[in-house]
């Protein structure tokens, strides 16, 4: 699964469990954040990119100033 969040304001996605993908967000402009394992969140900015492993505990968001715009994939299978 694959697509696109412009100017995404209100984005949030919890996952408790995570999902069986990898997952890999890219922020073409705008700001957000990630935290993994309910650690503190890291600041995710335009042109930088992020891979959260399979089965991992995450949640993310745009941050409510200036939202990012996103591009995103979920990436699965035995290769």
């Amino acid at each position: 699964a694959a697509g696109h969040f412009p100017e995404a304001p209100g984005h949030l996605v919890r996952r408790a469990k995570g999902l069986p993908d990898t997952i890999l967000i890219v922020c073409l402009s705008g700001n957000g954040w990630v935290s993994l394992h309910d650690e503190t969140p890291l600041p995710v900015h335009a042109n930088e990119a992020v891979f959260i492993p399979p089965h991992t505990p995450h949640s993310y968001g745009a941050d409510s100033g200036h939202p990012w715009s996103i591009m995103w994939a979920h990436c699965g299978g035995p290769d």
